[in-house]
């Protein structure tokens, strides 16, 4: 994380979300803008950006006031939210079985990154750095000891920043159906991947993409 040069942004302003309507509606945004960029199916979309929107119609229960919970947005000077992230602890669901990456520290000591975005023309400058930032000086605060998140093959450009950010990439890869997401296929590294599913991560587009592919990504705080 040292390693990323970090470019302040000083009409960007990274504080917590405030629970009210017109805030959270462009935090839903937010949500919509990621997935829709990646053209998946329209039936998987509209599933997930639902759990999304559910997420944050609890907001405060689930996050501003649950102990070792956060979540932060990223604000122009004119209340325009451009970007946003969200913490919770891994035990609070997604990812349980990630331990595997650091076996010596407990589950309950791990947290999750989640939702991570900003708006694609504000990208490039340094705003998912400081929101970033944010997110792991909030974990170190709180006692976690490694910091999980998930993402998409197929997300080139998340992959890579994750990458320079310092996290360490899990070798393993999760093929899930979009039909049944709980329907997975665990490869045990990168190389495993056949032609046939390369072709659906380089195609999402399509409509006879049946699949997407999970990559996971650790650090130690």
């Amino acid at each position: 994380m040292d390693s990323v040069k970090e470019n302040v942004i000083p009409t960007v302003i990274i504080r917590p979300v405030r629970s009210v309507p017109s805030e959270l509606e462009q935090c839903k945004s937010l949500i919509r803008t990621l997935w829709l960029d990646q053209h998946f199916p329209q039936n998987f979309l509209d599933r997930v950006i639902k759990a999304g929107d559910s997420e944050l119609c609890h907001v405060e229960e689930k996050y501003l006031k649950s102990p070792r919970n956060h979540w932060w947005v990223a604000q122009l000077n004119d209340n325009k939210i451009v970007g946003q992230v969200s913490l919770r602890p891994m035990s609070s669901g997604g990812g349980e079985d990630s331990s595997r990456f650091y076996k010596y520290i407990d589950p309950q000591d791990y947290c999750e990154l989640r939702h991570l975005a900003v708006l694609p023309e504000y990208q490039r400058q340094q705003i998912g750095y400081r929101l970033l930032k944010a997110s792991i000086e909030f974990a170190r605060q709180n006692k976690y000891k490694a910091l999980y998140v998930n993402t998409m093959l197929s997300m080139k450009r998340a992959c890579e920043f994750y990458e320079r950010c310092g996290f360490e990439r899990a070798p393993e890869i999760e093929r899930h159906e979009l039909a049944n997401t709980k329907k997975i296929k665990l490869f045990n590294n990168i190389d495993q991947l056949t032609e046939d599913d390369w072709n659906e991560i380089k195609n999402l587009g399509e409509t006879e993409v049946k699949h997407y592919y999970d990559q996971s990504y650790f650090m130690k705080l």
